[in-house]
């Protein structure tokens, strides 16, 4: 069973943290990322943003991952061991189109 660290918060069996984050795909929002800085450089330039997150997995190798993120379009509140039925609501719904030519 996966537990993620500083929570009580346990995987179900059968379960894994996801891969990848659709809304990095079907954000309106998205902005292209300048990938020459380093992950605490980028965070020193997002730290002021509002709603700004930086989750890193603080790994000292190639599979090191930091998703960094700011001024978001919607927030979901809740407590990490009971309410991720509200999590996958959110993600499963459909998503409106960003506008534009082309939808």
């Amino acid at each position: 069973m996966s537990m993620l660290q500083g929570s009580s918060f346990k995987m179900p069996e059968g379960h894994a943290l996801p891969q990848s984050i659709h809304a990095l795909e079907t954000s309106p929002h998205l902005r292209p990322c300048d990938f020459s800085f380093a992950p605490a450089e980028m965070a020193a330039r997002l730290a002021g943003r509002e709603g700004f997150i930086w989750l890193d997995s603080s790994l000292a190798h190639p599979g090191a991952v930091s998703a960094l993120t700011a001024e978001p379009v919607e927030v979901l509140e809740g407590h990490i061991d009971r309410d991720w039925e509200k999590v996958r609501t959110a993600l499963a719904a459909p998503r409106a189109a960003a506008g534009g030519l082309y939808g």
